[in-house]
């Protein structure tokens, strides 16, 4: 996508950056009651609620906040955010066991690389934007380019992919996970890193990628606006690499555990503790 494209949704946002939050805005104006959230995420997604609350019998507030957040259906230790350091737009994955400090990484640092590569790959869609021109900007909702609450549910048909944007080891890809390239600044811009703590583990995929304006538009794209429809990588790898991902720190806090209670037997040490049933699952949150 051209970077200018971003600049009218920029130009509409406020001071926070959320297409959603002017009073005068469609979500305020036609959202109704019983939407709570965000109604149009990327699938597999579930985004946070608007804050604040609009409970039956009460006027409708004047102003919406929303945290920058969404978790995933099935898998809560994954969750996308906007880091309040940096901005970025981060996917963590949270592992936990008391074992953490003796787990071995090998396989964990081979599969957040393998993470990474998934990201990059989905990253290179060929359509330009002559081509989604030519469709009709499949991309939208509704028949019109009319915008209203009411047509997010009417998403547009968006191009199917071969099997060289795979994540995995299946042969296609969801249409909605290919992130179309024009200049490759959002492919290019993809980091990730393993960080150990005392309780677990945690791996981060953000994506640095900003308008010539400053736009976060890797959150846009995530997340979706009022005139486009939410995709990218992030589900479609998180589906595809999270049982891997989680059957290695299962693998290793088990490991870790047989280490250690071989020690105290040979050491004579006091009994390891009974493990708690969160760490003998892997510690997934």
């Amino acid at each position: 996508m051209r970077l200018e494209a971003w600049q009218e949704i920029e130009r509409a946002a406020d001071e926070n950056r959320m297409f959603i939050l002017p009073a005068d805005h469609i979500a305020l104006q036609e959202r109704p009651q019983s939407d709570t959230r965000w109604a149009a995420p990327l699938p597999g997604m579930i985004p946070a609620a608007y804050r604040p609350t609009w409970p039956p019998g009460t006027p409708r507030p004047e102003r919406l906040a929303e945290p920058l957040r969404a978790t995933m259906v099935g898998y809560p230790s994954v969750d996308v955010h906007v880091s309040p350091e940096g901005g970025n737009v981060v996917q963590t994955v949270h592992l936990q066991s008391a074992y953490s400090p003796e787990i071995d990484l090998t396989r964990l640092r081979q599969l957040a690389a393998q993470w990474y590569a998934s990201l990059q790959r989905l990253s290179e869609g060929p359509l330009q934007p002559r081509d989604l021109r030519v469709m009709g900007h499949p991309y939208g909702f509704g028949a019109t380019p009319t915008v209203s609450w009411a047509r997010l549910s009417d998403p547009r048909r968006i191009p199917g992919y071969q099997g060289v944007y795979r994540a995995g080891a299946r042969g296609f890809v969801s249409n909605r996970a290919v992130i179309n390239s024009v200049s490759g600044q959002f492919r290019a811009s993809w980091r990730y890193s393993l960080t150990l703590g005392p309780a677990g583990v945690q791996l981060n995929f953000w994506n640095e990628a900003r308008s010539d304006r400053g736009a976060n538009y890797p959150w846009y794209l995530f997340y979706g606006t009022i005139r486009m429809q939410a995709h990218g990588p992030w589900e479609e790898v998180a589906r595809q690499l999270l049982p891997e991902v989680q059957t290695a720190w299962r693998t290793g806090a088990q490991e870790a555990a047989r280490r250690q209670r071989a020690m105290t037997d040979q050491f004579g040490e006091e009994a390891v503790a009974a493990q708690d049933a969160q760490f003998e699952e892997g510690g997934f949150r």
